[in-house]
């Protein structure tokens, strides 16, 4: 007669648990589980996954202590997970952080958990077909000071032009400007996803991310009867003699082939910063041509005015609320916390050396306070 369940031991027997994360934190050194902050990290990081099963997330868990550790409490554990229903608190711990984790501690066999579980996009297939046309490499330079249309919320194109767009042939040029247009491939770190440029419901730019490029499965008529010259440009127009001029090709062929010009290394919202420079005649500076960097800002709403004056009768709700509930009344932290935000908003590329000073109540939620300007 069985005294008591083991659901660990029943789970992990069975195999009853979420196969991905459960082999991601088992490449981990078992001293890393020994610390229970970050056992209660693990906790919460399951616990709000998103898109899977609380039940399984749960089982996965315990069968990841029942795995690793040697002194595994099963109700303790329980008590930890089931805990975070109630928490006010962010775990601090993420699947990238795992990720990190897993593979400075077993690089080889991370290798061969990523390889089953995030497998690479196919690499673009070499066709030994030569009736499939060679296409040109083009490239747009930008001007300083000019805005590519990706980043330009006064131009009107977005990525659903693209149904527009393939009602009939096009030449491959234009399909390469709606590719630099609208649609961007980040790195971040070799985690590599896409961009599209879209407008929420109030018109704004909407970059909506495309994690796989099997989903530009739109097909293109493309025109080969177009001969282009070196920089792009129609040089022979012979569709009218050449009947068979029209190829079909998926958008995300045509991706693949000039996806080095859409490429950037990381998203980023840069407002100031050493390649913008100031917020008035040096705005426009910053260098659109350079892919370290896919800059979500293109601008403030309203010119710089040196002689606009503030009215800051409209901040007094906010710097109330500073100086007497974060502050606990005293006009030298409301001026400090103040003057460390604009820091913050003028110079986020630079550390600022300093932190965020409170005197509020207990339970005027300053630990809260603490863990959104840490995301920030």
């Amino acid at each position: 007669m069985i005294d008591e369940l083991n659901v660990a031991q029943y789970c992990v027997s069975k195999k009853i648990y979420y196969h991905r994360l459960y082999d991601l934190c088992c490449l981990m050194k078992w001293s890393w589980f020994n610390d229970n902050n970050n056992t209660w990290n693990l906790a919460g990081m399951l616990y709000k996954k998103q898109h899977v099963d609380l039940g399984l997330m749960r089982k996965t868990y315990l069968c990841i202590l029942q795995t690793i550790t040697d002194r595994f409490d099963q109700a303790a554990a329980l008590r930890v997970f089931n805990d975070w229903e109630t928490c006010k608190y962010h775990p601090k711990l993420t699947e990238s952080h795992i990720k990190s984790i897993a593979g400075g501690t077993n690089p080889i066999e991370y290798n061969t958990w990523k390889a089953e579980y995030e497998p690479k996009e196919i690499k673009e297939k070499k066709d030994d077909d030569l009736t499939v046309p060679r296409f040109l490499k083009f490239h747009i330079y930008y001007e300083k000071g000019e805005l590519p249309p990706i980043f330009d919320c006064k131009n009107t194109e977005t990525y659903l032009d693209v149904i527009n767009l393939k009602k009939g042939a096009v030449a491959m040029e234009r399909l390469y400007k709606f590719i630099k247009n609208n649609i961007a491939y980040i790195l971040q770190g070799g985690n590599g996803y896409y961009l599209t440029k879209n407008r929420d419901a109030f018109g704004e730019i909407d970059y909506v991310v495309v994690k796989d490029i099997k989903l530009f499965d739109m097909m293109f008529d493309i025109n080969n009867a177009i001969e282009l010259d070196d920089d792009g440009q129609i040089m022979t127009d012979n569709t009218e003699f050449d009947a068979d001029s029209i190829m079909r090709l998926p958008l995300r062929d045509a991706i693949y082939h000039y996806r080095d010009d859409i490429t950037y290394g990381k998203v980023d919202f840069m407002p100031y910063n050493a390649k913008t420079g100031a917020c008035d005649s040096q705005l426009y500076k910053f260098d659109w041509n350079s892919n370290e960097v896919f800059n979500k800002f293109n601008g403030f709403v309203h010119s710089y005015d040196p002689n606009f004056v503030v009215d800051e009768t409209k901040f007094n709700c906010f710097t109330e609320h500073i100086k007497h509930i974060w502050g606990g009344g005293r006009e030298d932290i409301l001026s400090y916390n103040v003057k460390l935000f604009a820091w913050y908003v003028q110079r986020p590329y630079e550390k600022s050396g300093s932190c965020v000073v409170l005197e509020g109540e207990e339970g005027c939620g300053k630990n809260t306070i603490y863990e959104i300007l840490s995301i920030v």
